[in-house]
C-alpha cells in the first residue's frame, strides 16, 4: 500500500499466519528467509532452509531451518474465519507474542520475527521467538536489538522487518508531516544497532545481501530526487537507483531471481519486476534504472503488501474502497531481464469483519498478518 494511503486504514487487532509451502525438494531466507528478500547468495534461504553456503568468521547467522520431520509434528487447525486455498493446511496456530500487535513481522528459518514501535518512550524494538515443532508453540522472545528515534512528531512504523541472507535484520520509522525517518538494523546480540539516518519515507526496505538494502523511499541521505527505490552500501555514499515509480512508496521485495518495486501513481498502485541481475549490474555500474523502460509492469492491483513465493508474487489486495479483497497468487515467468506475469488467483479471502494487512516470508513460506476483531493468533500454513 502506498505511503499515502497508509494512514487511511486503522487495525484495531492482529494475528500472524505464515503458510508454509512445502515440497519434495523442500530446501523464506531470513526478507523471515532471511526473507520479504534473499540475495543471490544466501546462506538462508524467506523459506528458512540452510544453502550450501554457510556464513564464516564471527558473523551470526539468525535463522536455522527446522527439518522437514519437525514440520509435520502439531495437529492441523483450520483459518477459519478466513476462507483458504484447498492446496494448503494449517499446521501451527497459537497465539501473537506482542501485548499490542506488532507494528511490522517477518518469519524465516522456523522463527518469527516481530517489531514494535510506540511507547511512551516511542521506543523500537525487534525480538525473535523460535518455533517449536514438538509443541506447536512459539518460544519466548528475545530482544534482537532496541533503538530509541531521534525525531520527533507523530511516528508510524515501516512496513518491513527486513531480513538479510545470512546474519542482519532491519526496521523503521517515518514522521507522519514531513516523512522523514530512520532505519535501524544490526543482528541479535549487538548492543547499538546501526542506524541509517534521512531515510524519508523508508515505507518498505529488503535486503539484497547483507550489507546492500534496497529502500523504497522518497529520499537516502543527500539524494533527495523523490520517490523510488535507494541503493545503500555500507561505506557507500547513497543514491536512488530507480526513479519513475510514482508519487509515494510502495513495495520492496527481493525474491530468488527477481526484485519488485512498487509505488503509487495518480490513479492507483503499480508494482514493476526487475531480475536480481539487472539490479546488481545497475548498482555496480552507477546506473539508474526506470521503472517504466527498464522494468516490467506486473500489477496495477490496490494492495496493503506484498511478499514473493519464490519469484512468484504475492499481494494482499484492497478493494476500491481500501478494504482488504484477498491474498492473491500470481506466477512469473522470468526469461533474462524480463519478467512476465501470470494470471493472479485467490488464496486467502476474509470476511466481512476479517481481514488480512501485512505480508512476509518467501522462498517457500508466506506469512499473514490477519485482523478479526480481538483475534490475535499466529498458525503455519503447509501445502498438502
Amino acid at each position: 500500500m502506498s505511503l499515502l494511503k497508509k494512514t487511511l486504514l486503522t487495525i484495531s487487532a492482529f494475528s500472524l499466519i505464515a503458510i508454509v509451502a512445502c515440497s519434495d525438494d523442500d530446501d523464506k531466507t531470513p526478507d523471515g528467509s532471511t526473507t520479504k528478500d534473499s540475495g543471490a547468495d544466501a546462506a538462508v534461504t524467506k523459506d528458512g532452509t540452510p544453502d550450501k553456503k554457510v556464513a564464516t568468521g564471527d558473523q551470526k547467522v539468525v535463522d536455522q531451518a527446522p527439518t522437514p520431520d519437525q514440520l509435520v509434528t502439531p495437529p492441523a487447525k483450520d483459518l477459519q474465519p478466513y476462507k483458504l486455498d484447498g492446496a494448503y493446511k494449517v499446521l501451527y496456530r497459537f497465539a501473537d507474542p506482542t501485548t499490542k500487535g506488532a507494528s511490522a513481522f517477518n518469519i524465516g528459518g522456523g522463527k518469527v520475527y516481530v517489531y514494535e514501535l510506540g511507547g511512551a518512550s516511542k521506543a523500537g524494538k525487534v525480538s525473535v521467538g523460535t518455533l517449536v515443532a514438538k509443541t506447536g508453540k512459539l518460544g519466548t522472545l528475545s530482544t534482537v536489538f532496541s533503538f530509541t528515534p531521534t525525531i520527533s512528531g507523530t511516528l508510524f512504523a515501516g512496513s518491513y522487518v527486513a531480513l538479510s541472507p545470512k546474519a542482519f535484520v532491519a526496521a523503521g520509522y517515518t514522521e507522519s508531516k514531513t516523512f522523514a525517518g530512520e532505519i535501524y538494523w544490526g543482528d541479535k546480540g549487538i548492543k547499538t544497532a546501526k542506524k541509517i539516518d534521512k531515510a524519508k519515507g523508508n515505507f518498505d526496505v529488503a535486503f539484497l545481501t547483507d550489507t546492500t538494502l534496497l529502500i523504497n523511499g522518497t529520499g537516502l541521505g543527500k539524494d533527495t530526487s523523490g520517490q523510488g527505490v535507494y541503493v545503500y552500501e555500507e561505506g557507500k555514499t547513497p543514491r536512488r537507483l530507480i526513479k519513475d515509480l510514482g508519487i509515494a512508496s510502495g513495495a520492496m521485495v527481493v525474491g530468488t531471481q527477481t526484485v519488485y518495486a512498487g509505488g503509487y501513481f495518480t490513479g492507483g498502485n503499480k508494482i514493476y519486476g526487475f531480475s536480481v541481475a539487472e539490479i546488481k549490474n545497475a548498482i555496480t555500474a552507477n546506473k539508474t534504472l526506470s521503472a517504466s523502460t527498464d522494468g516490467d509492469l506486473v500489477s496495477s492491483a490496490s494492495y496493503s503488501d506484498a511478499a514473493a513465493l519464490g519469484d512468484d508474487l504475492v499481494l494482499a489486495t484492497l478493494d476500491k474502497s481500501w478494504k482488504f479483497k484477498a491474498v492473491t497468487f500470481t506466477p512469473m515467468t522470468i526469461a533474462g531481464d524480463k519478467v512476465t506475469a501470470g494470471n493472479a488467483k485467490d488464496m486467502v479471502t476474509g470476511s466481512a469483519t476479517s481481514s488480512v494487512t501485512k505480508l512476509g516470508g518467501g522462498g517457500k513460506q508466506l506469512a499473514l498478518y490477519l485482523s478479526n476483531g480481538s483475534m490475535k493468533e499466529i498458525a503455519i500454513i503447509v501445502k498438502k
